[in-house]
């Protein structure tokens, strides 16, 4: 985490440096064109828009199994919970300005407090007697195990894909890097506080197929705690598909991205079909394969390693490489192919996870 951490406020600096060499950027092929043409462009289209297209997958499911927890009680099946999220969904996916959902967002981070200071709660008060004693060091059964773990805290320290959606909307861009930081401390410090306190009671025991929030003792609190994470997984789930549809018409027909030509009625008919699109798909999918922690390692391991680091790296090189200080010059030319390399380790250790699981 500590690793991720100090990554995500790198590529917050590498991110900056694209968007100052290329002020009329607004999606991330923009920076693939001016550093590499046609072939940087590609590299983005292969990884950081196919992490782009997947990613309202993780967000269903994720709300889904919250939404589960909420009603568990009336035993709400995974099916009803997908359709339930696919309707709220249809309604908030029509609010197009980045502004807007972000401003919608504190509504989710308050819901995401909420839940932590509640689930950090019951685990202070859990009797540890009931679990086996906690490992300094649990070693994982098998290789692939651990990959896809780490893949999983890749994706909690991703969302570079979505990057471009917050700059080009910032008064200043200059500022995004301090951004990245304020973020990027309070996401690890609940991270690193939660999963200590988690693990320190839970110890061996702990159930890695499932969220924390759904292993803890049922009560009226799990509930609304459920109901927080919930709030906040559909909200970020909003933003993420927002992203999607903004991208899907950049591609498909960019004029209708234009300021004058959004509010116009083949505008909106385009945001609205796209966006409808996305959460069709992503329930779909979330319906078929809902296996939370590889769904989301597969989906870490195809984009968001390349998204973070890997493309930004080439593309800084191959426009102001020769401006940049010889240790970081070389950290780059290092950290490509390493991320190039934990990336292939991820995707085949995480998809053959997959095909074992649909296949059991």
């Amino acid at each position: 985490m500590a690793l991720c951490c100090a990554g995500t406020l790198y590529s917050g600096r590498l991110f900056t440096l694209l968007t100052l060499q290329v002020p009329s950027a607004s999606v991330f092929d923009d920076f693939g064109g001016a550093a590499m043409g046609r072939l940087g462009r590609r590299l983005v289209y292969f990884t950081v828009y196919l992490t782009i297209f997947t990613e309202p997958i993780v967000f269903h499911l994720t709300s889904m199994e919250s939404l589960q927890q909420v009603f568990y009680q009336q035993g709400l099946s995974q099916r009803l919970a997908a359709f339930i999220v696919m309707a709220i969904m249809v309604p908030l996916s029509q609010v197009r300005g980045i502004e807007d959902v972000s401003f919608c967002s504190v509504i989710g981070i308050a819901g995401m407090v909420l839940a932590l200071v509640i689930a950090a709660a019951k685990l202070f008060l859990l009797r540890v007697g009931d679990y086996q004693p906690t490992q300094w060091l649990r070693k994982p059964e098998d290789l692939r195990g651990m990959l896809i773990g780490v893949m999983d805290i890749v994706f909690t320290y991703g969302g570079q894909v979505n990057w471009m959606r917050y700059i080009i909307s910032m008064r200043t861009p200059s500022k995004f890097p301090a951004a990245v930081a304020a973020v990027s401390a309070v996401m690890t410090t609940a991270y690193v506080g939660i999963g200590a306190i988690g693990y320190r009671q839970l110890g061996a025991s702990f159930d890695l197929e499932k969220p924390m929030t759904s292993i803890l003792p049922q009560d009226a609190w799990t509930v609304v705690m459920n109901a927080g994470l919930f709030a906040h997984c559909i909200l970020a789930y909003q933003i993420n598909l927002n992203v999607w549809t903004h991208l899907i018409i950049h591609l498909a027909a960019p004029a209708l991205n234009e300021p004058e030509r959004q509010g116009s009625a083949k505008g909106r008919g385009a945001w609205a079909v796209v966006s409808l699109a996305g959460i069709a798909i992503a329930c779909t999918v979330a319906v078929t394969f809902p296996f939370f922690s590889t769904v989301t390692a597969v989906i870490a391991a195809l984009g968001d390693l390349a998204g973070a680091y890997s493309l930004p790296a080439l593309f800084v090189l191959a426009m102001v490489g020769s401006r940049l200080m010889r240790v970081e010059r070389w950290f780059l030319y290092a950290l490509i192919p390493l991320t190039l390399a934990l990336s292939v380790a991820g995707v085949y250790s995480s998809v053959r996870e997959l095909i074992d699981q649909v296949s059991a």
